[in-house]
């Protein structure tokens, strides 16, 4: 009979720790559906911000577009404007370069604002 005994305790003991873990994996279970409840308001919260975002993004993809095509009508203007931009400080450089060589020839006397001019224009040949 002391053998059954002693089965008898082991099978309780065995019950007793079976029954802790079970706790805990209810415990466990219970945690898991309060995350995954959890998860899924979040879930639906980014869905409703996404459904809320795309007509954002259509208007924005749309916006691009029209900017590109503004970009590419502009350019032909922009490349015209540098081209007269460009051809006024040419302008004004054979200005200061007529005007420096004619200071030169009356008076002898230059700056050295006339002198970079006529030495970067070719105004002036050094013997």
């Amino acid at each position: 009979m002391p053998r059954l005994n002693e089965l008898r305790d082991e099978i309780k003991r065995l019950s007793e720790e079976s029954q802790k873990y079970h706790t805990q994996m209810l415990e466990f279970y219970k945690k898991a559906r309060e995350v995954r409840k959890e998860a899924d308001t979040y879930h639906e919260r980014l869905k409703e911000k996404y459904a809320l975002l795309s007509p954002l993004q259509n208007s924005i993809t749309s916006a691009k577009k029209e900017i590109k095509k503004l970009r590419s009508e502009i350019s032909v203007f922009l490349d015209r404007y540098d081209e007269i931009q460009r051809e006024k400080n040419r302008e004004k450089e054979i200005k200061k370069l007529e005007k420096a060589k004619k200071k030169l020839r009356e008076t002898g006397k230059l700056t050295l604002d006339d002198l970079k001019v006529l030495l970067e224009e070719g105004g002036l040949e050094l013997k």
